[in-house]
């Protein structure tokens, strides 16, 4: 077959776990991705990196595979986070918002609900879609930062202010933006460690989709958290001055935190981390560092078959 990449793969167990057949190619592309990142393969890294790369950017494979033959039925589910994240995200915004909306209250509320019951990646990645339109249409209520209170840069000339009107990234465009994104770095980087200690493979998730150098386990983990943890830091960071607009620079259309500005987010980042907050599955207070290893362990457990469902953690 000159001309054509063949890839041959044998199943560790005696079956396989997924619901079509043949495999998707995606699931594939997945396997190589874990693989590269264990063991001795890590020493490889720089060597692979560009073939995958590549395979990315190709159309999806040809799949020949013998026929299947069915054996008893049975229903494996992983953790919903994604209700977990608008439920957070309104309790946010209860709490910190100046005079939220009613109807981005309840809209959150019923796309909670929805997520619920979605069982499919693309209602799921739909209805977090929705929920993040909505209570970012209402982040900016929640930033109390006024520049007349910035003692640390009175008299300073400074292009930035912390308007928020929507969010953007990849690279982020103005300083709420840059806070937000350098938070979820910090908080993803956090649960990448953890899934490691723990023995997981942080590249090997559920909802996040295979693609090189994503901790996908890690983002998966991280949902639910973003409200209560990043976007947190973020509004602290501002609304207590700890950051102020004259610690931005902007290159290009990028807008990044001076190194000043970064040692006051990084305060606020830690701060948030060291806070107590009460699990409610075992009723004991506990910080947010420690609850990210609960959480992972609990997945852990859910996963072998311990635990019948994966306790989410939603504040109240």
């Amino acid at each position: 077959m000159d001309g054509y990449l063949c890839i041959a793969t044998t199943f560790l167990a005696d079956r396989y776990h997924g619901r079509e057949w043949p495999p998707s190619p995606a699931r594939l592309f997945q396997a190589l991705l874990a693989g590269v990142q264990t063991g001795s393969y890590r020493q490889q890294l720089a060597t692979a990196e560009p073939v995958l790369r590549e395979l990315e950017c190709l159309p999806a494979p040809e799949v020949v595979a013998s026929a299947s033959r069915p054996l008893m039925s049975y229903r494996i589910s992983v953790p919903n986070n994604d209700s977990d994240k608008a439920a957070n995200q309104r309790t946010l915004l209860q709490r910190n918002h100046i005079e939220p909306r009613e109807t981005a209250l309840r809209q959150l509320k019923l796309l909670a609900e929805k997520a619920e019951t979605a069982f499919e990646i693309d209602t799921l990645l739909g209805i977090e879609g929705s929920a993040a339109r909505v209570y970012f249409g209402e982040f900016a209520g929640m930033l109390k930062s006024g520049e007349d209170g910035d003692s640390a840069h009175q008299g300073a000339p400074t292009e930035f202010s912390f308007d928020f009107t929507q969010r953007n990234r990849r690279p982020p465009r103005d300083p709420v933006n840059a806070l937000l994104s350098l938070a979820y770095s910090i908080l993803v980087k956090d649960l990448t460690i953890t899934c490691y200690s723990l023995g997981f493979d942080p590249y090997w998730g559920f909802y996040h989709q295979p693609r090189f150098g994503r901790p996908a386990l890690a983002l998966d983990l991280m949902e639910p958290f973003r409200p209560l943890i990043a976007d947190s830091v973020v509004l602290t960071a501002i609304n207590t001055r700890m950051v102020t607009a004259g610690d931005f620079i902007r290159s290009g259309p990028a807008v990044a935190l001076k190194p000043n500005g970064r040692i006051g987010f990084f305060r606020a980042y830690e701060l948030r981390m060291d806070t107590l907050v009460t699990h409610p599955m075992f009723d004991y207070r506990l910080s947010y560092r420690r609850l990210l290893e609960i959480q992972a362990r609990l997945l852990a457990r859910f996963l072998n078959g311990e635990i019948d469902d994966y306790p989410v953690f939603v504040t109240r």
